[in-house]
């Protein structure tokens, strides 16, 4: 166990059970991997490789992030996510995954995999989400877009005017 503060992870940062990570810098392509019992908070992921591959945060399952702002590259959540703010840069919530009370801005992608779950998603300002497994009380508020696909589904939507949203068939949406 032990504690990491203001770190910058251009190579690797790996937060074990019983660690916590605080106010960690990710740049270039570098990673931060949060495995089961670690947690993170207040992650800034700033990756701007030309490289092709950028980087990003990982949460293993019972891995915890929170507080996260992705400026660019990738959150990976298998584990849980709370509070992210994705300015740019996409998260990506797998089987298993699930994210609270995320606001999707300014170019920025959620992922609602198969599996996956996202609760209280805000999506505005050119952010997008897609949902494959399961939204609950997303708002959907002027320039965002919304799309549920086949096989997703999503209960208590609020969309606001100037927002988009795009029910695929083969998708579910209830209390829109």
């Amino acid at each position: 166990s032990g504690q990491y503060n203001g770190s910058n992870a251009m190579g690797g940062q790996f937060v074990s059970t019983g660690a916590t990570a605080i106010r960690t810098v990710i740049k270039d392509q570098g990673i931060q991997e949060v495995l089961a019992g670690g947690v993170a908070s207040k992650t800034i992921v700033e990756s701007q490789s030309e490289l092709g591959s950028k980087g990003g945060q990982t949460i293993q399952a019972e891995g915890i992030a929170s507080a996260t702002t992705l400026n660019s590259g990738y959150q990976n959540v298998y584990g849980k996510a709370n509070e992210t703010y994705i300015n740019g840069g996409l998260q990506n919530i797998a089987s298993g995954g699930s994210a609270l009370l995320t606001a999707v801005m300014s170019n920025g992608h959620q992922l609602v995999q198969q599996g996956g779950f996202a609760e209280q998603t805000t999506v505005e300002n050119t952010g997008s989400m897609t949902v494959s497994g399961m939204a609950s009380a997303t708002v959907v508020l002027a320039g965002g877009s919304m799309a549920i696909a086949n096989g997703g589904s999503a209960a208590q939507i609020v969309l606001s005017r100037g927002g988009n949203f795009i029910l695929a068939s083969g998708a579910y949406a209830n209390n829109l």
